[in-house]
């Protein structure tokens, strides 16, 4: 059992003398430090270089001066928030007690008379009304110009798939090749729009929960261990494309940046049909059937807790989140290898410094420090635009250059990383007892007992799962491409030492990134 703080003992002695059970929170799992145990979170002293570290050159110049860690404003007091081993709702579900469920109310399996007469006397009109809108959804796609206007929406939204086709699939296949591919593509993605429309009486569903990020922490892999549940569904997305079959990106603008990024109805044509819904009910023995969004984006954006709230109040929501600079690195690389032409790289020496004896990757002596766009640099403008986003109304239209600036700017990532603060917004706007984080490297280590911590918390079944291992879902192509020490250092200290720090008092558990930070990628 763990230690219960003096706060907490009383109120187990009052619960216990009322006759209430009382849910014991057991300490972190061996590992893992409890911030109760450990220091109190200030500025650790400089740490003498790491053994296994390479010996520096006697002739390096001296690096530039590193600019001091970005002051931190007073903060308001931080939420309490949970692991998933040690999230109260989980632990309930594990043990076999049952707890509250607060504000949400699962939808329940629907009636017999529901399942087993209505359903099936309407099956065949609703067979035939599907089919339909699937055959109508293909005459917009051979007229091209709406799949352009869809794909223009689309590109605007997603602005790094551009990139792709001009890049290493034109490398690849050639010009013809990949225009091929290209028209495909919109050609599809105009069918899988159309269609969901077409066929929006049939979906009046809403996500009840949500993987909402964090990019690059393995939300891909989690949706798919999730929808092997028979409770579960994912979104109706693009068939064989691994990020669009999860993503819905509606609240990024992927209908548009005005009443299409707000709208409910919109949002449902992204679900599954009542069709769906019964045959995971009547054929696959459904207890509590559930659909879910997974877009990793939408933990970053800081207007996107208010229009969750707007749409779905009563949703739960799953953070995974991995050690900052990592994640900032393993973005950079993806948008790298889809060609996304980016003035900054946390593979890029800093100035000052010299790379000697490395090529290859994005390393390259001839490369020079960073440009203009230094890490280490704050960004008077981004951060007022980044403000402005954070006081966006709920309905408001979103502002035209938004998805440019989310996807290229650096100081989007490093905000993105910045946990603390991206899960305050949300807690400020859900109940923190529907807020779940998951530990990336726990993830990978033992993946069946975190996918059964977040069935337990979302409410599914676990008994009714059976837990096969999955190849990883958008791994990264490093391609031999090394984050830079002395840049994981700064930008560890300059940009997330803090807020790490407020993670760590939030979650009351140290995940040990500070060591990290100091170590060798």
């Amino acid at each position: 059992m763990g230690r219960l703080s003096p706060a907490a003992s009383t109120a187990s002695s009052d619960a216990s003398s009322a006759g209430e059970t009382v849910l014991v929170i057991p300490t972190a799992r061996p590992g893992h430090k409890r911030a109760d145990e450990a220091l109190p979170f200030s500025p650790r002293p400089p740490r003498a270089a790491a053994a296994d570290a390479p010996a520096e050159p006697a002739e390096r110049p001296e690096a530039a001066p590193v600019p001091a860690p970005a002051p931190v404003p007073a903060r308001a007091a931080l939420p309490r928030l949970h692991l998933s081993h040690e999230h109260p709702a989980v632990l309930a579900a594990l043990s076999g007690a049952t707890i509250s469920s607060g504000r949400l109310e699962l939808r329940g399996r629907r009636s017999w008379v529901h399942n087993y007469v209505l359903m099936p006397l309407a099956l065949p009109l609703l067979g035939v009304l599907f089919l339909a809108a699937l055959v109508a959804a293909f005459v917009p796609a051979l007229m091209v110009w709406p799949a352009q206007l869809l794909a223009r929406r689309l590109y605007w939204a997603c602005p790094f798939l551009p990139h792709a086709w001009q890049g290493p699939i034109r490398a690849e296949w050639g010009w013809l090749g990949s225009t091929l591919l290209r028209l495909q593509f919109e050609g599809a993605h105009c069918i899988t729009v159309v269609g969901r429309l077409l066929t929006l009486p049939m979906r009046p569903h809403l996500p009840n929960f949500y993987i909402a990020g964090f990019p690059k922490c393995g939300t891909t892999s989690l949706a798919a261990y999730l929808k092997l549940h028979p409770d579960l569904c994912g979104i109706a997305g693009m068939p064989g494309h691994e990020a669009l079959g999860k993503e819905s990106h509606f609240m990024g603008g992927l209908l548009g940046r005005g009443s299409a990024a707000t709208s409910a109805a919109l949002y449902r044509s992204f679900f599954p049909t009542v069709m769906t819904r019964w045959w995971c009910e009547v054929v696959r023995g459904a207890r509590r059937w559930q659909c879910f969004d997974a877009t990793p984006t939408y933990a970053c954006l800081p207007y996107i807790p208010a229009r969750v709230k707007a749409l779905t109040p009563d949703a739960k929501v799953i953070f995974m989140i991995r050690e900052p600079t990592a994640a900032v690195f393993s973005a950079e690389s993806m948008l790298r290898g889809m060609g996304v032409p980016l003035t900054w790289s946390l593979a890029r020496p800093l100035p000052g410094s010299v790379v000697a004896g490395r090529r290859g990757g994005y390393v390259d002596v001839e490369m020079g420090p960073q440009d203009g766009n230094d890490l280490l640099r704050g960004d008077p403008g981004h951060d007022a635009f980044w403000s402005s986003l954070a006081e966006l109304p709920a309905d408001a239209d979103l502002p035209a250059e938004l998805p440019q600036r989310f996807y290229t700017n650096a100081h989007s990532y490093i905000k993105g990383a910045q946990y603390a603060d991206r899960l305050a917004d949300w807690a400020r706007h859900l109940p923190p007892e529907n807020l779940l984080v998951v530990d990336f490297k726990r993830f990978v280590e033992s993946p069946e007992a975190v996918v059964r911590e977040v069935l337990a918390f979302v409410g599914a079944d676990g008994d009714r799962y059976r837990f096969q291992r999955l190849p990883p879902g958008m791994a990264t192509d490093y391609k031999g491409a090394k984050m830079d020490p002395s840049v994981r250092r700064a930008v560890g200290a300059r940009w997330f030492a803090a807020t790490n720090a407020a993670l760590a008092e939030m979650i009351g558990t140290d995940l040990g990134w500070t060591a990290a930070i100091g170590a060798r990628q």
